[in-house]
């Protein structure tokens, strides 16, 4: 460009001559100079120069020294082109803005997820350990109820020839047809928590979330089933009353007292017994709940550690 201009002493821009020296068209030239070789390999150069408050496209041949094409540029193709600037500008700035307002949200948006999902990690780490204690539970209510259901069947079995065995046995296997029951805590305050602040949604694992469901939903059916139990045995709480005693404070491995004596005739009536089948058949059928119970709870346990990631 130096060397460019240095060949221009003046020329005639629109009808009025100016000398220009080369420093003054370096500063007004805003556009850097554009070199074309044409067909016949001369160049020329192209150039745009502000003069007289107007924009000039300028043509120079190194060849002739000398300018020799120049036009104004009209005032409305530079306003446009300013107005496509200033546009540009604007859209830069709003593009810059709403970026930055999106990544705000984004970043919100991804704290309070983060938040979320860690407290429904919470409460699935501690439903976890309630698993546990459920399991234990249910392990101890199968074994008391199946004790339970064992002396039903003896006295049923034997119900027309007590007579032939002791007082001390007859007695044994009455209190545990009777006494024998089973109390499940059920907790289900983490699941409630789970599912009133919606954090259960955040759960990916459909199979987890069913599993959950069907759980609780299988607790409140469980517990209807003890209160039964619990009924039937209370209907014979009578009998036992009049007809055994206790000789003993032994305890069995279930934590029950387990030394009582029949006292009473052995003419039992048979009220009694269809009493005691009665309360065998819903103890067998809590039982085979209980079992079931127990796989799905430790399928459950599987699924909530992948889900945790644990």
């Amino acid at each position: 460009m130096e060397g460019f201009f240095c060949f221009i002493n003046w020329q005639h821009i629109g009808n009025k001559p100016h000398v220009f020296s080369p420093h003054e068209l370096k500063a007004k030239s805003f556009y850097p100079a554009l070199i074309q070789t044409q067909g016949h390999g001369l160049q020329k150069m192209v150039f745009l120069l502000e003069y007289g408050g107007g924009i000039w496209y300028v043509t120079y041949s190194p060849y002739l020294r000398s300018i020799i094409n120049h036009k104004l540029i009209p005032d409305k193709i530079i306003l446009s082109q300013k107005i496509k600037e200033k546009v540009s500008k604007y859209i830069l700035e709003l593009l810059i803005i709403v970026s930055g307002i999106s990544l705000s949200f984004y970043v919100d948006n991804y704290t309070n997820d983060l938040e979320k999902s860690n407290l429904k990690n919470q409460s699935l780490k501690r439903i976890l350990k309630n698993l546990e204690i459920d399991i234990i539970d249910n392990k101890f209510n199968q074994n008391t109820l199946l004790e339970s259901v064992n002396s039903s069947k003896w006295i049923l079995s034997n119900q027309e020839n007590l007579i032939e065995f002791s007082r001390d046995t007859i007695g044994f296997h009455f209190n545990k047809t009777i006494n024998h029951i089973s109390i499940f805590v059920d907790n289900q305050e983490e699941y409630r928590t789970l599912q009133s602040s919606g954090y259960i949604e955040l759960i990916g694992n459909e199979k987890l979330v069913e599993l959950l469901q069907n759980k609780y939903a299988q607790h409140n059916f469980m517990k209807k089933l003890e209160e039964i139990i619990i009924k039937k045995s209370d209907g014979l709480t009578d009998f036992d009353f009049k007809n055994l005693k206790y000789t003993g404070d032994s305890i069995g491995k279930q934590g029950f007292l387990v030394n009582k004596r029949f006292t009473g005739k052995l003419d039992i009536p048979n009220e009694v017994f269809e009493r005691i089948f009665e309360a065998a058949y819903y103890r067998n059928y809590y039982i085979d709940l209980i079992k079931k119970r127990l796989v799905q709870d430790s399928l459950l346990k599987i699924e909530i550690k992948k889900e945790i990631k644990l």
